[in-house]
């Protein structure tokens, strides 16, 4: 009988262990969720930065960009990250530089957050 009570013991505090495990790498994929998102978001408003800085100079003055790069920014919901001082455009005879700093914080866990920093730099020709 003894020995029947020390099996089951085993196997619940096993099933404890494996429960434990389970939650603490289901929140690690919850808590990293929403970083993954916040870069994802980067990314895409990245690519937009590139198809910006190939419009045509003589169509669009620098302060045309800021403001089609300012609504890309509200329409992509990154306009609380961005705003217009934070671009720095380039415009040469060959093409155009853009570049973007922002912040912005991610809640990682709740009550946990972290602060993420992107820093977008695209260069490219005019088409």
């Amino acid at each position: 009988m003894q020995k029947n009570a020390d099996v089951r013991r085993l196997w619940e505090r096993a099933l404890i262990v494996a429960l434990l495990g389970s939650a603490v790498t289901g929140s690690a994929c919850i808590g990293g969720g929403a970083e993954r998102r916040a870069t994802r978001e980067n990314q895409q408003f990245r690519e937009t930065m590139r198809e910006v800085a190939r419009l045509p100079k003589h169509s669009h003055s620098d302060d045309r960009i800021t403001h089609v790069l300012i609504k890309a920014a509200r329409e992509q919901r990154l306009d609380p990250f961005i705003i217009s001082r934070q671009f720095v455009i380039e415009t040469r005879d060959q093409g155009r530089k853009i570049t973007c700093e922002y912040e912005r914080t991610v809640e990682v866990f709740p009550g946990q957050t972290k602060k993420l920093r992107f820093k977008n730099e695209v260069d490219e020709s005019f088409y």
